[in-house]
């Protein structure tokens, strides 16, 4: 045997010497077990992979590692550890323009906000003009049906500083003109001896004479020595009021002489309402919103002044009517006039 061989027997010899412990227990753990195939080790079970959390555009866009990653693709899951997804801002309704302007929550302050490319000021709210002052004139309240009483006394006639007479006109009245009044309700100066008639305006669709005078203001005043207008067609209107010709009331008031004692009988025809009264008696109610009527009534009177109103109502356009009659104790009908 050459000296090679017995070098290789030898090592081969001291493997054998080597692996033999190994072997023999890989027989006992098999004869323990009564298993005769060979056993291998089991690997371990691979770590579970990490939580795959995938956001929506609104939530990256205030997470900055997703931000960074997901640059151009928002679509693009990512793994990572963050904890739970971020909560979107709420929307707060800005309006798409160049100029985008925030209303305040509070006040009426104006809020700045910011815009594409600058700042724009809300506008200021306006500021309420301060109330005008309008003329007084009576309420629906104010105007209601009569009851057939006598009216009470009105306040002195406030009218236009242009068509109210003068103090010295006031003192020193004229005596009755011969011609008729170029207005059919009577003359715009005072007239000596003669009713004076103040003009109150009434809401539209009053069904009868105003019941208290001294709550309304006069518009103007005439003065009027008799009353004899036919049914006519009006459209005149008044002394610095050409355009109301309806829907208004005159309360004539004055004094008259009586130089025989006795029953006078007074007629009165309107269209619409009238009604009269001496001495604050009733004598003739021909109130109401009618076509014309005429009516009539007795009083007995003692010889000297007597207080007598007259008051008269138009409603819509554009017939009038008023005239008043007297007949004295035993004599004829007239028409009754202070002249």
């Amino acid at each position: 045997m050459s000296p090679t061989r017995s070098r290789q027997l030898g090592s081969i010899l001291v493997i054998l010497i080597l692996t033999l412990p190994l072997f023999s227990c890989r027989v006992n753990v098999q004869a323990s077990t009564g298993s005769t195939t060979s056993a291998r080790p089991v690997p371990p079970p691979p770590p579970p992979p990490p939580a795959t959390v995938t956001r929506s555009k609104a939530s990256f866009r205030w997470s900055s590692r997703a931000k960074f990653a997901t640059h151009f693709k928002w679509s693009k899951p990512v793994s990572e550890n963050v904890g739970p997804p971020a909560q979107p801002r709420p929307f707060r309704g800005v309006l798409r323009a160049n100029a985008r302007v925030a209303i305040a929550a509070k006040g009426n302050s104006p809020v700045v906000a910011r815009g594409k490319r600058k700042r724009v000021a809300a506008p200021v709210p306006l500021t309420p003009a301060e109330p005008v002052a309008v003329p007084a004139t009576p309420a629906p309240g104010e105007i209601i049906t009569g009851s057939g009483e006598p009216s009470p006394a009105p306040q002195p006639a406030e009218v236009p500083q242009g068509n109210a007479p003068t103090p010295q006109e006031l003192a020193q009245p004229v005596p009755p003109p011969e011609k008729p009044p170029e207005n059919v309700f009577g003359y715009e100066k005072p007239v000596r001896g003669c009713f004076e008639g103040q003009v109150y305006f009434v809401v539209p669709e009053t069904q009868r004479l105003p019941v208290d005078y001294s709550t309304m203001t006069a518009s103007t005043v005439l003065y009027a020595c008799e009353w004899d207008i036919p049914v006519t067609r009006w459209e005149q209107g008044f002394p610095g009021i050409q355009d109301r010709f309806e829907w208004f009331a005159i309360r004539y008031t004055g004094t008259f002489d009586v130089g025989q004692a006795g029953s006078h009988g007074f007629r009165v025809s309107s269209d619409d309402g009238a009604r009269l009264t001496i001495d604050g008696k009733v004598v003739v109610d021909n109130d109401g919103v009618h076509a014309p009527v005429v009516k009539s009534g007795t009083v007995d009177l003692q010889t000297g002044a007597h207080e007598m109103v007259l008051e008269y109502f138009q409603g819509p356009r554009y017939l009038i009517n008023l005239q008043l009659y007297l007949t004295p104790p035993g004599g004829p009908e007239g028409l009754f006039s202070v002249r």
